[in-house]
């Protein structure tokens, strides 16, 4: 672990891990969850389903996947950081200021490729020496400006 640090990456993945390995884990995640009563009067029931299950096992595995191949919690910030920085910054800005407003298609466009490109550099980074020592979030970030700007010429086209 790092320094001060008394529980690695490794450690929480193998306690997920473990979590399965228990029935009461199931039991409990097959509860039913809430319902929720809308503005208008509608209630709507949210349960926990047997996909919702799969769904929970199959992000517990991911997550012991990632925290065993980042090593540490920092790192994995790190990685996480940088996607949602990368692919969420420039459509949160359009929501407040006028001239970072994007299409929607665009701002999809923007969220997958920016976070896509990261994460494509930060594991390209760890496998090829040869790369440049650029951190993945500049990568992300520019192919996000890059997405905006193509996105804007588009709209102007339009008009």
């Amino acid at each position: 672990p790092a320094e001060g640090h008394y529980t690695t990456a490794r450690d929480v993945a193998r306690m997920s891990i473990e979590l399965f390995r228990h029935d009461t884990y199931f039991e409990y995640s097959s509860i039913w969850l809430d319902s929720v009563v809308h503005p208008d009067g509608r209630k709507t029931s949210l349960t926990n389903t047997a996909k919702t299950r799969i769904g929970l096992i199959i992000g517990a595995i991911l997550a012991a996947a990632i925290a065993i191949l980042a090593g540490s919690v920092i790192k994995i910030w790190e990685i996480f950081g940088s996607v949602a920085a990368a692919s969420l910054l420039i459509p949160s800005l359009g929501t407040y200021y006028a001239p970072f407003k994007m299409s929607s298609k665009g701002a999809i466009v923007l969220m997958i490729l920016g976070s896509l490109s990261t994460l494509a550099w930060f594991a390209l980074s760890q496998v090829f020496d040869f790369l440049p020592k650029i951190r993945p979030l500049f990568i992300g970030a520019a192919v996000a400006i890059l997405c905006f700007a193509v996105d804007k010429v588009i709209s102007k086209c339009k008009n």
